[in-house]
C-alpha cells in the first residue's frame, strides 16, 4: 500500500504485504500517520520519490476469491515455504513484485488457475520466455506465461501489463504492434480465464 504526503508532515507510508485485510484497512484509517506501532515504515517522502515511482497494483475481489477457492493447502505450504525462490525467479524475468503479477506469484501461485490455462511456476517462466524470444521470434519486453501449448503460447508485457493469447502464424503481428491484446492486464486476464473456466464447468 502506499499513502499520499501528509500535509503537515511530508511522509509516507508503505506496507508491501499487509498482514490481513483488517491490517490493510487499519493503514488505511492511520494514513495521517499518527506514528501509530502498526505502521511497518515511516522515511521521509522525499527519499522514496526516486525508488518507488508506481502504486501497488491490486488483484480484484471477484479473481482473488476465485483463486482462493482453487488453491490447495499442501500448494499453499510449499509456496510460502518457497517465498524467496518465487521472488528470485520473478526478479529474473524483471518482474515487479507488487505488480498485480507478482503478487499472484506471491500469494496464490499457478496451481490456482486450473481447468483453461496451465501458467508456468515461477521457476519455469524465464525458460520459456528464452524459448519464446529464440524460437519464436518473440520480443524482449514479453514474459511466457505459458509452455507451448498445442496452438500457441500466452504472453505477458512487461512495458503495458498486457496479455496476449499467440497462435501460431501470429508471432509477426506481435512484433509489429497489430496483435490485439486478450486483457490489458493480468488482473484481467485472470478474470478471462475465470469466465472460461466457469463456462466449462
Amino acid at each position: 500500500m502506499q499513502f499520499d504526503r501528509h500535509p503537515n508532515m511530508g511522509y509516507r507510508a508503505f506496507l508491501f504485504r499487509p498482514a490481513s485485510d483488517e491490517h490493510a484497512a487499519h493503514l488505511v484509517r492511520c494514513k495521517c500517520m499518527r506514528m501509530c506501532r502498526h505502521n511497518p515504515l515511516v522515511v521521509p517522502y522525499k527519499s522514496l520519490a526516486p525508488r518507488f515511482s508506481e502504486r501497488i497494483q491490486m488483484l480484484s475481489s471477484v479473481v482473488t476469491e476465485w483463486l482462493s477457492r482453487n488453491n490447495d493447502p499442501r500448494y499453499r505450504c510449499h509456496l510460502e515455504a518457497n517465498q524467496e525462490s518465487v521472488r528470485q525467479s520473478l526478479r529474473a524475468v524483471e518482474l515487479d513484485l507488487n505488480s498485480d503479477i507478482g503478487r499472484f506469484y506471491q500469494e496464490y501461485g499457478s496451481f490456482c488457475v486450473r481447468g483453461w490455462y496451465e501458467l508456468n511456476e515461477p521457476e519455469e517462466i524465464a525458460k520459456w520466455t528464452r524459448y519464446a524470444q529464440v524460437e519464436l521470434g518473440v520480443p524482449e519486453d514479453f514474459v511466457s506465461l505459458t509452455t507451448v501449448e498445442g496452438e500457441g503460447i500466452t504472453l505477458f508485457r512487461r512495458t503495458t501489463g498486457e496479455v496476449f493469447d499467440v497462435k501460431f502464424g501470429h508471432f509477426e503481428s506481435l512484433a509489429d504492434g497489430s496483435l490485439e491484446p486478450i486483457a490489458k492486464s493480468f488482473d484481467d486476464f485472470l478474470l478471462w480465464c475465470k469466465l472460461r473456466a466457469d463456462a466449462r464447468s
